[in-house]
């Protein structure tokens, strides 16, 4: 199913984007963590990280793998 780490680009001042799974600030440099909801006793922590990359990873792979050139993320803050 993995077939390669998902490398965020052409994102202005950054570079060596990539996601993962992760849970708290501590998981990630800048990195994209996933996860399905927020911790309601901790705002910085994320719950449900592995099972959140693992239904978002194919969505993202797949139509690489089948030769499109780029997929959007819209990142909304």
């Amino acid at each position: 199913m993995h077939k390669g780490m998902l490398h965020l680009q052409n994102v202005p001042n950054y570079s060596g984007i990539l996601m993962h799974c992760g849970q708290t600030p501590e998981d990630t440099k800048g990195c994209l963590c996933t996860g399905s909801e927020r911790d309601p006793d901790n705002k910085d922590r994320v719950l449900g990280s592995v099972k959140a990359y693992l239904r978002i990873y194919p969505i993202i792979a797949d139509p690489l793998d089948k030769g499109t050139d780029r997929v959007f993320i819209n990142i909304i803050d």
